[in-house]
């Protein structure tokens, strides 16, 4: 199966060389998009491995939006199958060798896979993401966009590939500021598109890191109570912040109807390509029940999220 690998970069000239070195010789084709690099990035791609990127603009009114520069990037590939990675990722051998031994189902047109990430000086934690799927799909969103949206939408399912990892090494010195940026854009999304649960789930997840309780909730009531055909898990996730909000207050009559909303969703869902493949979140709602009925309501944590 052919394989091309995709990436949006701005300013990686310290982690662009150790995304590309372990897999440069198992991809068929690299395309790559920069928008505005200052540092380097542009001439090292040029002198050290013969790419020449793609230049672009992200769009103020658009909410700096990258899936618009992704899609770009997409619509150039010549291969069956994209590889999206970011410049801060990092991706082995074993795991792409994988990849090309596997026989496809038809109806599979995107891979999911382990997504460790290793943020300051804190344990890594695990979550997953995306990262291979078929040519003719589009990352859907003005932020924090994703596939999984489009391929449902064309009745199609992802699965789950065993064995994919993929180590998230963000730069320290740009977290700050990127934090920053994501909360206004996300607050520039909702604005655009109010009715997109996947910015109520992230904005409020980010609000909920930073204890502003009542900013959290707003958002997270907002996206459990939404449509959940097109994004479930986002719904699902918000149900399991907005909980542990109410667990942490003491407030149990609260925390058990939105537990009552998870189950209530996950059994409508269950079936979902991406539902199917997250098996931590019905244990979590389950343990979490197990935790009202014995009056621990302390012991009702949300696990960790990437953003």
């Amino acid at each position: 199966m052919s394989l091309t690998l995709c990436m949006v970069v701005k300013d990686e000239i310290n982690t662009i060389s150790t995304c590309l070195e372990p897999i440069i010789d198992q991809v068929d084709d690299i395309v790559i998009i920069d928008n505005g690099s200052t540092d380097g990035t542009v001439e090292l791609l040029q002198e050290h491995y013969n790419i020449t990127p793609l230049s672009g603009t992200l769009e103020a009114e658009r909410c700096l939006c990258k899936a618009d520069l992704r899609n770009r990037v997409f619509d150039e590939v010549k291969t069956d199958w994209i590889l999206s990675l970011d410049a801060d990722e990092r991706l082995d051998q074993k795991s792409l060798k994988y990849f090309h031994s596997i026989s496809h189902d038809s109806d599979t047109k995107g891979y999911f896979g382990s997504w460790i990430n290793h943020i300051n000086d804190a344990p890594p934690f695990e979550d997953y993401k995306l990262f291979l799927f078929k040519k003719g799909f589009k990352k859907r969103g003005l932020i924090h966009e994703n596939v999984q949206i489009d391929i449902r939408e064309h009745g199609y399912k992802a699965e789950w590939l065993e064995g994919f990892h993929v180590e998230h090494y963000p730069e320290t010195r740009k977290l700050p500021a990127k934090t920053e940026l994501y909360k206004k854009r996300l607050q520039c999304a909702i604005k655009n598109e109010p009715y997109w649960v996947r910015y109520h789930w992230f904005l409020g997840y980010m609000y909920f890191q930073e204890n502003r309780w009542h900013d959290a909730i707003k958002h997270l009531t907002y996206a459990i109570h939404s449509d959940a055909r097109l994004m479930p898990v986002e719904c699902l996730n918000s149900m399991m912040v907005l909980t542990s909000i109410y667990a942490k207050q003491g407030l149990q009559k609260e925390t058990i109807d939105t537990l009552k909303i998870g189950i209530i969703l996950h059994d409508k869902f269950r079936y979902d390509f991406e539902v199917a493949i997250n098996e931590r979140i019905k244990p979590w709602i389950d343990s979490a029940f197990n935790y009202v009925h014995e009056n621990k309501l302390d012991k009702i944590i949300a696990y960790r999220f990437a953003r």
